[in-house]
């Protein structure tokens, strides 16, 4: 036991040393900034200065790509040992984070001024903002989802779900009235069909703890036979309430990937463009 929380800790300590190490650029740049200011050039996107934030800006940009790269192609890089996951997703934030304060350094602090760079500046936000959220998603649904004893294949849930219905419906046609009754009044409604709850976002129980208090009452009145018959019906609602939980969380990460990645293709286009603009205009 000592030993686990001890890998535990130090596996805690690893992840908040990379956290730190990889925001440190942009801690750096935002110390430097003022120094700058006060001793070299003002901030303005068309001096030296202001064009050198926006190129490694950009490169950044580029640079950040490679983490959904190597997502894509997770296997080739295990086998290349390129790097732990955990490591490049550090270095993405890393990265995201400084690429947004010279995106800021870069307009010398001040809001847009033409459509494009409206753009650019509403998608950085938007980029890096959803990031946060994806990392914040990623490190928090698997946690949830880990205290289920449930594990199940999302694309799996509804025939899982129908499955569950019939085996609950054929154990309640065995039982006698009040269990029958109850069956019909609490649990076939539940589980007809797999369901997304918000509940389930901050209770796992979905908020049901009343029901078990009823079905507890019964089963104290009732025989062993049919106790035991209520009890595996009451097991089988659990099972599909895990389900639940399953397919309301599950789905966030791919929506949230919905919502990011295109931002941030568009992004990368509209930072091309913008080049281009200032090389030839």
């Amino acid at each position: 036991m000592n030993a686990a929380v001890s890998g535990g800790g130090k596996v805690g300590r690893r992840r908040f040393g990379l956290g730190r190490l990889f925001l440190l650029p942009a801690l750096a740049a935002l110390v430097w900034v003022p120094f700058q200011v006060r001793f070299f050039a003002a901030l303005d996107p068309g001096n030296a200065w202001g064009m050198g934030y926006g190129i490694a800006a950009a490169v950044l940009l580029v640079v950040a790509m490679a983490y959904g790269i190597r997502r894509r192609f997770q296997r080739v890089a295990t086998r290349l040992r390129v790097g732990r996951t955990e490591t490049w997703l550090h270095i993405h934030l890393g990265i995201g984070a400084l690429f947004l304060v010279l995106v800021l350094v870069h307009s010398g602090l001040h809001l847009p001024q033409g459509v494009l760079t409206w753009w650019l500046f509403l998608l950085s936000l938007w980029v890096v903002a959803s990031g946060v959220v994806g990392w914040a998603l990623q490190q928090w649904i698997p946690k949830s989802l880990s205290g289920l004893e449930t594990e199940v294949l999302y694309e799996r849930i509804p025939s899982l779900c129908r499955d569950l219905q019939e085996r609950a419906a054929l154990l309640a046609a065995t039982c006698q009235e009040p269990v029958r009754l109850l069956h019909e009044r609490l649990f076939e409604p539940e589980l007809r069909q797999p369901r997304r709850r918000f509940r389930y976002l901050i209770d796992k129980s979905g908020g049901r703890n009343l029901q078990w208090r009823e079905v507890a009452y019964l089963a104290a009145v009732l025989d062993e036979a049919e106790t035991e018959r209520l009890e595996e019906i009451e097991t089988i609602v659990r099972t599909k309430i895990e389900l639940d939980v399953h397919y309301t969380l599950q789905p966030l990460l791919r929506w949230w990937l919905v919502l990011h990645l295109p931002a941030a293709v568009a992004l990368t286009g509209l930072v091309v463009v913008h080049v281009l603009t200032v090389v030839y205009y």
